[in-house]
């Protein structure tokens, strides 16, 4: 396969375009995979306490809470024909499997029955992933059940975080 092939199959690529080239290169590197990448480090979850969030964290399968920045963390993405299969997960726990893909210029994001469908806002501080819909076993959400979510990948002194 050609480079340009490649790059064409770049999922954030594709969906973010020349905004892209304006994210930090570390926030690049993690998102720039042609090929199984693997990724260790420290990682902290934070979930809601309400009735909701327990709900659609349990619903999507979604990792525990950590009180503190854990290590063991390893993140692994493969790419799958025109998406790719994330894999998140501490030492000793099974990890977290979902499925992204591009629907024209929003990414979603398969966990379990659940299927979010994300805004991604790109400029150089890094990358933020806005919630715009969810469905439960392809059913929509109403916008008030949705749960809240929030996902930001930056930079730090020139590290991924």
């Amino acid at each position: 396969m050609s480079g340009v092939a490649l790059y064409r199959r770049v999922l954030y690529r594709r969906v973010l375009g020349a905004r892209f080239d304006v994210l930090p290169e570390a926030v690049q590197r993690l998102h720039d995979v042609t090929m199984p990448c693997v990724w260790t480090g420290q990682c902290q979850v934070e979930r809601g306490s309400g009735l909701v969030a327990r709900l659609a964290g349990w619903i999507g399968g979604l990792p525990p809470a950590t009180e503190e920045m854990r290590e063991g963390f390893r993140f692994e993405v493969r790419p799958e024909g025109d998406g790719e299969i994330w894999s998140r997960g501490f030492s000793g726990m099974a990890p977290f499997k979902t499925r992204q893909w591009a629907a024209g210029a929003l990414l979603c994001e398969r966990a379990g029955p659940m299927t979010m469908a994300f805004a991604l806002l790109a400029d150089g501080a890094g990358l933020r992933l806005e919630l715009e819909r969810c469905f439960v076993l392809g059913v929509p959400l109403p916008r008030v059940l949705q749960p809240r979510l929030e996902a930001v990948e930056t930079e730090v002194d020139g590290a991924f975080q």
